[in-house]
């Protein structure tokens, strides 16, 4: 009884903390939260001692020998700062909704690759990562007059989720759960009609896939993007939103990418995959102090994932 009249407690509580917190946020301004931001990445760079040798450690898996170990330290140190800083203007653009208020801060460039896919009418597969700001690339498109779903993880709290997923519809994206089988149907209605559809693809997931070289060594890497492309028969439009030396946001844009059909289906979802997957992995090697090295991109090897979710190239 106890813990459940905490729970009952707990999360309303959290919720009107997050509240004051972006109220709090918005008192300074942007410059001003952000010195303050920066310095307490720092500080949890010595504070939260397992993510740090995390980073760490995937950092010089990726780098090897080509990273001197003060290099590895300041790399991580600018992924803890970049992290933060993306909390703080998360919170002081909560309240935005208008093209008008996120280009305050934001620089379009390559629009005309997203427009001339879109303006297909066959919807467009906008591929994504964990570069810069992450959580502006799900409300890039619609904020830019596009519509909009995108595919994401529900988080476990609902209170939370169910915050953040509003303030990414209130900005005119429509949320996607992925999970059980039930993204799918949605996300071929979605394209169908014609809209964008946000997806990330630089993350280990439990799903279908396939082992693709990420700095050199392979990582497993879901077909999804690919095989949702194919059967909606849609363009992929690669995406960014990172962070320039001014604190800016550069949302970024790229040609389309059209689907290769060989008449091997697996063999195809392997090809497209790449495909979609190497200009991800070009911007996380461009701006490697703002993707999220936490991530334990090369967990899953071939010892150790269920075969059963290994595509493998027809014969």
């Amino acid at each position: 009884m106890k813990k459940a009249t905490w729970r009952k407690i707990k999360y309303p509580v959290l919720i009107a903390g997050i509240h004051l917190f972006i109220f709090t946020v918005r008192l300074l301004p942007r410059r001003l939260e952000l010195a303050r931001f920066k310095l307490r990445g720092r500080i949890a760079y010595w504070l939260v001692k397992k993510e740090r040798e995390k980073c760490k450690s995937h950092l010089r898996y990726a780098y090897g020998k080509n990273k001197s170990e003060q290099e590895i330290k300041k790399m991580t140190q600018k992924v803890f700062e970049n992290l933060a800083l993306n909390f703080c203007d998360m919170a002081y653009t909560f309240h935005y909704r208008t093209k008008e208020q996120f280009l305050k801060i934001w620089e379009v460039k390559g629009e005309e690759h997203l427009k001339a896919a879109y303006e297909q009418g066959r919807g467009v597969l906008v591929s994504t990562c964990h570069v810069g700001n992450w959580e502006f690339a799900a409300i890039a498109p619609p904020i830019l007059g596009y519509e909009t779903s995108a595919v994401s993880a529900p988080l476990k709290n609902k209170r939370i989720n169910d915050l953040i997923v509003g303030s990414r519809e209130a900005r005119g994206m429509k949320n996607i759960s992925r999970g059980k089988g039930r993204a799918m149907p949605l996300i071929l209605e979605a394209l169908k009609k014609g809209e964008c559809m946000v997806i990330m693809i630089d993350q280990d997931i439990v799903a279908k896939g396939c082992f693709l070289d990420f700095y050199g060594k392979p990582a497993f890497t879901s077909i999804g993007a690919a095989r949702i492309a194919m059967e909606a028969d849609v363009p992929v439009v690669t995406m960014v939103t990172r962070r320039l030396a001014n604190h800016k946001f550069c949302v970024e844009f790229f040609p389309a990418i059209e689907m290769e059909r060989s008449g091997h289906e697996k063999s195809d979802w392997i090809t497209n995959t790449k495909r979609i997957h190497s200009p991800i992995e070009a911007l996380v090697k461009q701006y490697p102090e703002q993707w999220v090295w936490f991530h334990e991109r090369w967990k899953r090897q071939m010892a150790t994932i269920d075969p059963r979710l290994v595509v493998v190239p027809e014969q």
